[in-house]
């Protein structure tokens, strides 16, 4: 099953992809696109979302969860149980654990091959970059 998530961006099945744009390229491809809908997706969002706020509160197939820390993320990871991830990455979750960018990128790669991923950022920064090889 392919995602489209916007006219110029679709999504493989089973996949690890990372999402570089404005907040509103991702907010309207979530609150537009009906495909959504057939998936059960789940949000993950660190401190702060720049997504969570904007989003439709018709859509009905999209469970949520924060974490918090570098650690929750990984524990949010292993107990994935949905066909599609999106992951709005938060910097500050690897402030005090650089050491866990790598491990999170493994645990990221490891799930693609049961759900398709997507990272989003607005950015690039230097904890993504070594997420992204």
């Amino acid at each position: 099953m392919q995602i489209e998530l916007h006219p110029a961006v679709s999504l493989l099945e089973n996949t690890f992809n990372v999402l570089i744009g404005p907040p509103e390229m991702l907010v309207d491809a979530i609150n537009s696109n009906l495909d959504l809908q057939r998936c059960k997706v789940l949000f993950i969002s660190g401190n702060y979302s720049r997504i969570l706020s904007r989003l439709n509160r018709n859509i009905t197939e999209l469970d949520i969860r924060r974490a918090f820390t570098s650690f929750q993320l990984m524990t949010i990871l292993e107990e994935n149980h949905h066909t599609f991830l999106i992951v709005e990455h938060d910097p500050l979750l690897y402030e005090d654990a650089a050491e866990m960018v790598e491990y999170i990128a493994q645990n990221l790669r490891q799930t693609s091959r049961e759900a398709t991923v997507l990272v989003y950022s607005p950015d690039m920064d230097p904890h993504l970059e070594k997420m992204t090889p």
